[in-house]
């Protein structure tokens, strides 16, 4: 499972992470810390882009994002965004979780026109 998110993100961002093994640990890791205080994911959705911008020849795109999840003390949700990274155009792409800033602007050829929006955080949910 680890792998599959990792072949999801751009290479550049894996090398600036310290390496897919580095980041494979640290998912694992995350995912490990998740489960012994009893946080499971119930449903995530990413929504259509609501900006796109390309700078030499790379494209960005703004996902919004919202996730669901089970806690101990009950539902949380939560929105966010994920930016979207294509080198051909936008015949494939990769993509990073915008809550994490620092990683979104190790990404190369990052346009400073680019708005990141603020880290939300979990809301509880009936």
């Amino acid at each position: 499972m680890d792998d599959k998110l990792i072949d999801c993100m751009p290479d550049d961002l894996i090398a600036a992470v310290g390496g897919r093994e580095k980041l494979s640990k640290a998912l694992v890791q995350a995912k490990e810390m998740l489960q012994k205080s009893g946080v499971s994911f119930e449903s995530a959705v990413v929504e259509l882009p609501t900006s796109m911008t390309t700078n030499e020849g790379r494209t960005f795109a703004i996902l919004p994002s919202h996730v669901i999840m089970q806690t101990p003390t009950g539902r949380l949700g939560q929105a966010g965004f994920l930016v979207g990274v294509s080198d051909d155009d936008g015949q494939t792409w990769k993509f990073v979780d915008g809550g994490n800033p620092e990683n979104v602007k190790k990404l190369a050829k990052f346009p400073a026109s680019l708005t990141l929006a603020e880290r939300q955080k979990p809301e509880p949910l009936p």
